[in-house]
């Protein structure tokens, strides 16, 4: 998860992902995007979930499949659902 100016209202998102089984890690460094995302390509990680403001106020995040580079809008719900497919 890559928080976007964030990191507080994004602690309860990754707790939720991680009850619901999901391995889900954040970044508690207050990194920039690309770095974070060259992170993730390096663990091969395979979806990045960005919470913002924007997100949190629309309640939708977006997820991002690292091996395509397709993002789409999820409820953190669907989210959940999306990924234990």
């Amino acid at each position: 998860m890559i928080p976007i100016k964030a990191h507080k209202e994004a602690l309860p998102i990754v707790q939720k992902l991680r009850h619901a089984g999901i391995n889900a890690d954040i970044d508690v460094s207050i990194r920039g995007i690309s770095k974070n995302l060259d992170y993730a390509n390096t663990l091969r990680i395979p979806y990045v979930l960005f919470v913002g403001e924007d997100e949190l106020k629309s309640r939708k995040f977006k997820l991002r499949d690292m091996k395509s580079g397709t993002e789409k809008d999820y409820s953190i719900d669907d989210a959940i659902k999306f990924l234990k497919k």
